[in-house]
């Protein structure tokens, strides 16, 4: 709803409203772990994996950030049944390019813009940003702080451009929140399949989830009221951003 979009934003989290690559991995993850134990030939799995990916995408609306993020997991998939590794950047970019030849307009779609920009931090940065983190922070606080910069500093721009506001806040906010918000989908989904097999069981994990989801919108809430965190100005032109 509107407030929920509001206190996302103000918190620099407004990625976390659309399905990301965060999601599709950890979807994808929980599929990898299920295959393990299916009687399944090798090649069968990642073909499995495909259309599971597809119907998400699917079930879903086929949006501008689902579709970058299966795109990029089926990449993964594909390079595994053909025992090969396309280029990160290079399969982003044909991404891009696939998804704007069949959708044009999702040139100007924010959703579109930061799902690509975010993922190129990712690709670019993370590793770069990291060894620099664990340098005088060390290796754990490093690492999780490295995903969330790296994919902020790609996508400062276009938030700056589109909502002319910057949370200081965002980075914390991301440590806080987002261990919170994929714990909720793991059990999301984990209460849809293991409600099939035990009913109360999908219930309690349905209640969980929506606990998790609540407590996250209320810290999210706080967060979005320290008003002296945020920095705001008035429109800009994007071409400014980078002068």
């Amino acid at each position: 709803d509107a407030s929920s979009l509001q206190i996302f934003t103000a918190c620099g989290l407004f990625h976390l409203l659309s399905v990301s690559g965060s999601h599709v991995a950890l979807l994808l993850g929980l599929y990898v772990l299920a295959a393990e134990y299916l009687p399944l030939p090798r090649p069968v799995k990642p073909l499995g994996g495909l259309f599971f990916l597809f119907c998400y995408a699917i079930l879903c609306g086929l949006r501008a950030s689902v579709c970058r993020a299966v795109l990029l997991g089926s990449g993964v998939l594909l390079g595994e049944l053909l025992g090969r590794r396309a280029s990160g950047p290079s399969f982003l970019g044909f991404s891009a390019l696939l998804l704007l030849g069949i959708h044009p307009f999702w040139i100007w779609d924010i959703g579109f813009a930061l799902s690509f920009a975010a993922a190129a931090g990712l690709m670019l940065l993370k590793e770069r940003v990291e060894r620099g983190l664990a340098s005088f922070l060390g290796q754990g606080l490093g690492t999780a702080l490295s995903v969330p910069l790296a994919a902020h500093i790609f996508s400062l721009p276009l938030l700056v451009h589109h909502f002319h506001a910057v949370s200081l806040l965002s980075l914390p906010a991301n440590l806080l929140l987002v261990p919170l918000l994929s714990l909720s989908l793991v059990l999301a989904v984990s209460a849809v399949f293991g409600g099939l097999v035990l009913p109360f069981l999908g219930r309690v994990l349905f209640v969980m989830a929506g606990s998790l989801v609540s407590l996250s919108l209320e810290l999210g809430r706080l967060l979005s009221e320290s008003r002296p965190f945020m920095v705001t100005q008035g429109p800009v032109g994007f071409g400014a951003l980078f002068c």
